[in-house]
């Protein structure tokens, strides 16, 4: 890959991302599958690829995601189910794909290497930047508690009521839609 090739790829994943890198040198490493060996631009050998990138940003994942319950009366259980469902391999390469991260990871792809990818992204950010901005991050790609604790579709006693709606698709289809109100 020509240095145009990869500034033009970092450029594109932060646009995706929302984020700007100061040292893109840790973006670029994120985008290295683990089967690859290769060279950042300070020359450093990463023999792992993306993988000790991807161990940061899991840990950093699990601490957002633990800041925010920590905050909730949900109990140690309902944690669990939400490291479970949010920083889950199939939930991070459904949001991978949706970015369309798989045209700029470079190694083979396949196995978790798209999940991987999104967990040195993270990982990525929070070295380059702050805590804040990891969870900013983290919002504008939907890996956030919220989602998780409203797919519980618990009725508090008439304080949560959850009203399933269809909504017609242009194909004809109809979709379920949720709507919930707070009373």
């Amino acid at each position: 890959m020509t240095s145009d090739e990869k500034a033009s790829a970092i450029r594109a994943v932060e646009t995706l991302i929302q984020y700007k890198f100061h040292k893109t040198d840790l973006l670029w490493e994120a985008l290295q599958t683990s089967k690859m060996s290769a060279l950042s631009t300070n020359a450093r050998l990463l023999p792992e690829g993306n993988r000790r990138l991807a161990i940061v940003g899991d840990a950093a994942m699990q601490l957002a995601l633990a800041e925010d319950w920590y905050r909730t009366s949900d109990t140690r259980g309902q944690f669990s189910n939400i490291i479970r469902n949010v920083g889950s391999n199939a939930n991070l390469n459904r949001i991978g794909l949706g970015l369309g991260l798989e045209r700029f990871i470079v190694g083979p792809i396949g196995g978790k290497a798209i999940a991987d990818t999104v967990e040195a992204i993270l990982g990525a950010i929070y070295l380059d930047s702050d805590f804040a901005q990891l969870k900013k991050v983290m919002d504008a790609l939907d890996l956030n508690t919220e989602d998780v604790r409203l797919e519980r579709q618990l009725d508090l006693e008439g304080f949560i009521i959850l009203d399933n709606e269809a909504e017609e698709e242009p194909n004809g289809r109809r979709k379920k839609r949720q709507r919930t109100d707070i009373l």
